[in-house]
């Protein structure tokens, strides 16, 4: 009976252990889950960015923070903020983020395109397309499709 008692505790600390990770896991993020609210109700972007910076400051590991600053500054048509913020989450990327080197590239090389530096995007997704072949199989359609849409804008084709 002891035995039963000392299985069924452990296979219960090992059930819950995954349960609380993910709590700390999605508090450290609440101030990117609450600038996700804000914009997802049409509320201030201001206060959305406000947020993601204190976010950034309390998990520069967190990409996602990163990539919705992007976001916000392409709306704002700040290019060069969002290029900063899509190289900070080149360098702060990590396996666990969920965000492949080639979609960073891919996001940077639009970002180009937006600021008509077509040169720069075609280089950029070159590098994009080469690490799609690995990382973004299900999405190197629509790469390739940026990439033509980039040397269409050169009128190299």
């Amino acid at each position: 009976m002891r035995r039963i008692i000392m299985l069924s505790l452990a296979v219960l600390c090992l059930a819950l252990q995954p349960i609380s990770a993910q709590k700390n896991q999605s508090g450290n993020n609440y101030k990117y889950h609450k600038a996700l609210e804000i914009l997802d109700k049409d509320g201030d972007p201001a206060e959305a960015r406000k947020l993601l910076v204190e976010n950034i400051k309390e998990n520069p590991k967190h990409i996602d923070s990163y990539l919705l600053m992007a976001r916000l500054d392409r709306r704002a048509r700040d290019y060069s903020s969002a290029l900063h913020m899509i190289n900070l989450a080149m360098k702060n990327n990590h396996k666990n983020s969920g965000v492949s080197e080639a979609k960073l590239l891919w996001w940077k090389a639009s970002i180009y395109d937006d600021l008509d530096d077509f040169q720069n995007a075609v280089v950029v997704m070159e590098e994009a397309l080469k690490k799609g072949r690995k990382q973004e199989k299900e999405n190197l359609s629509d790469m390739l499709e940026s990439m033509a849409q980039f040397y269409y804008n050169i009128k190299d084709y």
